[in-house]
């Protein structure tokens, strides 16, 4: 979704969304908790896709949320117990 769509729907709905672009491993550079992030296609692209999965946990308020879309195998996603791994 494009920042233009982004605020327009803002307005819109006079919702409190904020659109931002940016690295998410600087997210920990925010000073304020998040209700909710969405990454595209991000977790195969980085070198530490746990740690990146750590700095999301820890940006999130109490009840937030997180909406990963990545593609891949399973086989890829699973540990060595056949499970997903605990962050």
């Amino acid at each position: 979704m494009r920042e233009v769509g982004v605020h327009a729907i803002r307005e819109l709905l006079r919702s409190k969304v904020e659109y931002r672009r940016l690295d998410a491993f600087d997210l920990d550079e925010l000073e304020k908790r998040l209700t909710f992030i969405l990454c595209f296609g991000i977790l195969r692209r980085v070198d530490n896709p746990l740690g990146l999965l750590k700095v999301l946990r820890r940006r999130l308020s109490a009840d937030g949320g997180v909406l990963l879309e990545t593609y891949g195998s399973a086989d890829r996603t699973l540990d060595a117990s056949g499970g997903y791994p605990r962050l």
